[in-house]
């Protein structure tokens, strides 16, 4: 199952992207000589632009049967085969494995979402308890 970002965080940098795209854009508009920091503002309302898309059009993180996958530019993979302990607190799951360690924010899942994930939580760890009793 794949969980998109929330709206709030997808609307944010949307804005900033659109905010620094103007003002880069206006700056060559305005200015006759060019600085470089005309470019650093346009260059930086692209970056957003491409944050925007990245989180629009990919998802935030992906659960399979096999593993968790937290995706991004970094992504980080956990197989739940390898869990040794998951815990809730302060907003944050967190899951375990003796090399890695893997949180997923609940503020910035997609609140339609958030149910639904926190029953695959709960199945996941009922399976690990199981597993690490046998």
């Amino acid at each position: 199952m794949r969980y998109r970002y929330n709206n709030t965080t997808l609307i944010l940098n949307l804005a900033l992207a659109v905010l620094w795209s103007y003002y880069g854009i206006s700056r060559f508009v305005d200015t006759e000589g060019k600085a470089w920091t005309d470019y650093l503002f346009l260059i930086i309302g692209i970056l957003y632009i491409g944050i925007f898309l990245v989180q629009y059009f990919g998802k935030y993180f992906e659960i399979t049967d096999e593993k968790i996958t937290l995706t991004g530019p970094f992504s980080k993979t956990v197989y739940i085969k390898d869990l040794v302990e998951m815990k809730y607190y302060a907003g944050d799951f967190t899951f375990k494995t003796r090399e890695k360690t893997l949180k997923i924010s609940k503020d910035q899942m997609n609140k339609s979402d958030v149910p639904q994930f926190e029953k695959q939580f709960e199945k996941i760890k009922d399976t690990l308890q199981f597993n690490l009793k046998s």
